[in-house]
């Protein structure tokens, strides 16, 4: 009587990381009070703090395993700082905002490689919350085919860290309706970001050897499902990737009888999805890839960006305009693009925000950066992780959110389950 409890369970510093890691993005959808920050920012920010904490009581030394990122920051970070010194009319907040992030998201990564964090917690979780949102995508496909229903999952407070309110979004989503142009995305705003978690999820489940049981290729199945339905360019172009490295691995390898069973049954299953109008659909994502100037989300996000670059004079092309003055530069030049009207628009893929932020040098710092760590890693999937993260780099804007952070600590730090 009175006694402990042995089976109390100990939550552990490194379980707390791998949980924040692991919802992140999700937090990254909503907007944290009044200030222009994502609850996923904020929740990296505090993070940050807790580590440093952790750091300075252990006397843990300083990871140079990530230092190759210094001269980039350095460089970036000078530059950034004259330019937006020598502006006329120069727009601080933004450079603030973007230099806060950047800084963040380093320390962030180069202190969690510090302490470690629990990589099979994050994983688990990870997968879990991507097939329980896979399943939210398929039920939310499938009511607006069959029932005529919209399912519109998102919480009415805290505010979407998005410029339009709940409303507005409601508002637009029911006029892609209209229009024919509507895909899922679950709780994300856009069905890119759902296929960045979910893909993140997928190659977690698929490179995991000893991971065969039945309840996981169901979730594989979800998983590949939801992403095919939300149509997205990214994510059928990372979806192919997955399924390409993963074949070439296996080549090698004797095929079990069920798996050649399965190859079996799914051969004639897939030539006929291949012929459907569901396949054509998700097929077409990748196709609105279009250097004529249509106006999609796959233009805005891979040519946008060098389209701006295109423009710049020389110097500029050279050393960059400055993290935090792309879009004050934009504005107060009128420059616009053939894929979006809008003047001061700057949604562009991360690798032209390198380049058009700091210039061919910038980006020729960086590049040899992320060349160097593929270098140091002789883990196969840290490397699939790497190409996955490159490929995302050239197609998204996830530079200045929290799935760049997300992604690139399974890249560089180390797995640890506790104190």
């Amino acid at each position: 009587m009175g006694g402990i409890n042995k089976n109390t369970v100990k939550i552990t510093f490194p379980q707390i990381i791998a949980v924040v890691i692991a919802i992140a993005p999700i937090l990254n959808i909503y907007k944290f009070g009044p200030i222009n920050a994502s609850a996923g920012d904020v929740c990296l920010l505090l993070l940050l703090a807790a580590c440093i904490i952790k750091i300075t009581g252990l006397h843990l030394n300083f990871n140079t395993s990530n230092i190759v990122f210094i001269p980039f920051l350095v460089y970036a970070f000078l530059e950034s700082t004259f330019i937006i010194m020598t502006q006329l009319s120069p727009n601080y907040s933004d450079y603030i905002n973007k230099w806060i992030k950047l800084i963040t998201y380093y320390l962030v990564i180069n202190s969690i490689s510090i302490v470690g964090f629990d990589k099979k917690l994050a994983k688990h979780i990870i997968i879990n919350i991507a097939t329980a949102i896979s399943v939210l995508l398929v039920i939310q496909w499938l009511a607006l085919c069959l029932l005529n229903i919209t399912i519109f999952p998102y919480l009415s407070y805290p505010a979407l860290h998005y410029n339009l309110n709940l409303e507005e979004l409601r508002t637009q989503t029911e006029r892609w309706i209209d229009f024919g142009i509507w895909r899922p995305s679950a709780i994300f705003a856009e069905p890119a970001a759902y296929a960045e978690y979910c893909i993140l999820a997928l190659t977690f489940s698929v490179f995991s050897p000893n991971d065969k049981t039945f309840g996981t290729w169901i979730k594989r199945g979800i998983l590949l499902t939801g992403i095919i339905l939300a149509e997205s360019a990214t994510g059928i172009i990372l979806l192919m990737c997955v399924i390409g490295v993963w074949f070439f691995s296996h080549l090698k390898r004797k095929i079990p009888r069920w798996m050649g069973w399965i190859l079996t049954f799914t051969i004639p299953v897939t030539c006929i999805f291949l012929q459907s109008d569901f396949f054509i659909n998700a097929l077409s994502r990748i196709r609105t890839f279009d250097f004529s100037g249509g106006r999609t989300t796959a233009n805005l996000r891979v040519l946008q960006g060098f389209h701006i670059y295109s423009q710049l004079p020389t110097i500029y092309k050279i050393f960059g305009l400055g993290f935090g003055n792309v879009k004050n530069y934009l504005i107060s030049h009128s420059i616009t693009t053939p894929y979006l009207s809008d003047i001061g628009n700057e949604a562009m893929s991360s690798i032209t925000t390198i380049l058009n932020s700091s210039g061919i040098i910038g980006l020729f710092f960086y590049l040899m950066s992320f060349i160097n760590i593929w270098r140091k890693k002789s883990d196969s999937v840290k490397k699939v992780f790497m190409i996955l993260l490159s490929m995302l780099m050239c197609t998204s804007g996830l530079f200045f959110t929290s799935f760049f952070v997300t992604y690139f600590v399974f890249i560089c730090t180390k797995s640890k389950t506790s104190n």
